[in-house]
């Protein structure tokens, strides 16, 4: 009878201990994520913004991105099993040391923030991020784009989409408009280089993102663009880009400092065309030193022996009063430290720039080949360059866009405003 009465009351204790354990992790881990299904209940809610959160066994998505002008370097992550509610981007603040690859099953801790609307995973460092094991295969959701209502359930969801049509030429933001209702955007890899308007893939993939008020693709490599189709593009003028040949373009003025706005909208380049005809510069390729290019996706006419500005962006949120013939996009940076330029096809180097070191000019003034030139050979040659003594309109910097340079020999000093 002792030993009957010793275990009813040990039994009864101990059911009354687990009770009471659920009342104070109830209370105690308030927006705390349990394992399985934790990236949907972030996704839809159950999670608040501002909890702090452990995700465990999700896989990674894509590649790290460690550069970005904003600064919105991460990584795509999702449930193993992927489908709606299932993706999301993790925030790093500082990816110094940080070692993720696409397929790497991975334990987080982060903060649940909203971006602009998107959903986030904050994580401050390295150390938040560990590296289970890796080689998994990352879930590829198919998706029939004409069945979506809403985009917001597949957001940083790695999905596939069929038969993807380019409606536009990719913009000086690296998007461009497509058959699905959803743009491509060059988030992750810069697709822009052969890509255009009429164009077909048979498959695109790639991660949802929100930015801007729309969702978009963000294909993460080449890999997620299968079965493309280009469009037999007629070229409407003398010569394509595919049509020339080394010393044909001729890279003949640099702004890669200016003061009049931020580098990232107003930082441009002028090209002089040295052949007997008019050029499409549609497809040219633009390289700095560092090996980032962008690539010109929009018609941009250059009259045999005239100039033509291309630059970072459009236009759109810049400071001067010309409009570029065409743009490259943020991927190319020219360093204020020093850098160079190249001119590029498919199958060759058109032109190639002087390198320039980071004295070269001051800032807000762009760097020139002398007037008395305007071949390639000149043009690589630093000696033959200097520092424009012109201004430009009324943004307050110094340089030529779309005209002839002065000589860089001139005994005729700049007129400067001096008081002795």
């Amino acid at each position: 009878d002792t030993d009957t009465d010793t275990d009813t009351d040990t039994d009864t204790d101990t059911d009354t201990d687990t009770g009471s354990d659920t009342g104070g992790d109830t209370g105690g881990d308030t927006g705390a994520v349990p394992v399985g299904g934790a990236i949907y209940d972030i996704q839809t809610g159950v999670v608040p913004t501002d909890s702090e959160v452990e995700l465990e066994g999700v896989i990674v998505s894509s590649a790290l991105r460690t550069w970005s002008s904003s600064g919105n370097q991460g990584f795509y992550v999702q449930d193993p099993g992927g489908g709606e509610w299932s993706g999301l981007w993790v925030y790093v603040t500082d990816p110094t040391e940080l070692t993720v690859a696409e397929g790497d099953m991975v334990n987080i801790n982060g903060t649940v923030i909203e971006y602009y609307d998107l959903t986030e995973l904050s994580v401050t460092a390295a150390t938040d991020v560990t590296v289970v094991s890796s080689g998994h295969p990352v879930a590829v959701s198919s998706v029939d784009s004409a069945a979506v209502a809403d985009w917001e359930n597949w957001e940083s969801v790695v999905i596939s989409v069929s038969d993807v049509t380019i409606e536009t030429d990719p913009d000086g933001y690296g998007e461009c408009e497509t058959s699905i209702g959803l743009s491509l955007d060059d988030y992750l890899y810069d697709y822009t280089g052969g890509v255009g308007a009429m164009d077909v893939f048979g498959e695109v993939r790639g991660a949802i993102t929100y930015s801007y008020g729309a969702f978009k693709l963000v294909p993460r490599s080449a890999d997620d663009l299968i079965d493309h189709t280009p469009y037999d593009r007629p070229c409407p003028a003398d010569a394509c880009v595919g049509d020339l040949t080394e010393g044909d373009l001729v890279v003949t003025e640099i702004m890669y400092n200016p003061s009049a706005g931020p580098d990232s909208y107003n930082e441009w380049i002028e090209i002089y065309n040295a052949t007997a005809g008019s050029v499409d510069l549609y497809g040219l390729v633009v390289e700095d030193d560092g090996e980032h290019t962008g690539t010109i996706g929009v018609e941009a006419i250059i009259e045999a022996g005239a100039y033509a500005v291309l630059a970072i962006g459009d236009g759109d949120g810049w400071a001067y009063e010309f409009v570029p013939a065409g743009w490259y996009g943020g991927s190319v940076t020219l360093g204020n430290s020093g850098d160079q330029v190249f001119l590029k096809s498919d199958t060759l180097t058109i032109g190639t720039s002087a390198a320039y070191a980071g004295d070269a000019t001051g800032a807000g003034v762009s760097w020139q080949l002398s007037g008395d030139y305007t071949d390639g050979a000149s043009s690589g040659s630093d000696a033959l360059w200097c520092a424009s003594t012109d201004a430009m309109g009324v943004s307050g910097d110094m340089g030529t866009p779309g005209a002839a340079n002065n000589s860089c020999s001139s005994d005729t000093p700049p007129d400067l405003d001096i008081e002795f």
